[in-house]
């Protein structure tokens, strides 16, 4: 977004010119999805705005206009990036708006959906067809036959986040990656 925005208004643009840009924004993406098949979920994923503000006007307008109502947003470098703020911090930020609005965040969790509510995707089977999550936690202490065990119980996964960069030396948060 915050690119989208510098390049529609170069010099300066109000508060509200920004939002009403942002909420056109929502409303082009949900009328670009045709909602029949497969399209009761939407999935964001990642780098959205390195503005928490931008973020939030976005999110909201999101769940006023998606109809199916199943939102899952993954973690991307991008929210990630205020200098400003820890990391823990930031991420604490973006998962306590998520769950007000009832949205489903990843950050380094694995969210599982079951086979039998993925057919046909109607409102109800929609409302069942999240099934489980791993935290990173889980998945970091479970051993790779419990871990094999999961993925392969389930038709659907998505593992969300920025991932387990900090066990890279290269590219991790303490090297100015995400915010630091």
């Amino acid at each position: 977004l915050w690119h989208r925005i510098k390049k529609r208004y170069p010099y300066r643009a109000t508060r509200e010119e920004i939002y009403a840009y942002i909420q056109d924004i929502v409303i082009k993406l949900c009328n670009s999805v045709e909602r029949i098949g497969y399209n009761r979920f939407l999935l964001i994923a990642g780098d959205t705005s390195s503005a928490f503000e931008f973020s939030e006007v976005f999110y909201k307008e999101l769940v006023k206009h998606w109809s199916a109502k199943r939102i899952v947003v993954v973690s991307g470098n991008h929210e990630l990036l205020n200098p400003s703020v820890e990391l823990d911090d930031n991420i604490q930020a973006y998962r306590d708006f998520f769950n007000g609005l009832g949205i489903n965040y990843l950050q380094n969790e694995l969210l599982c959906f079951s086979g039998k509510s993925l057919v046909g995707f109607n409102k109800q089977a929609c409302d069942k067809a999240f099934s489980y999550m791993l935290d990173a936690n889980d998945i970091l202490t479970r051993t790779s036959g419990e871990l094999h065990e999961v993925l392969c119980s389930y038709p659907l996964l998505v593992l969300g986040g920025i991932g387990f960069t900090g066990r890279n030396v290269m590219y991790n948060a303490s090297n100015l990656k995400y915010g630091y």
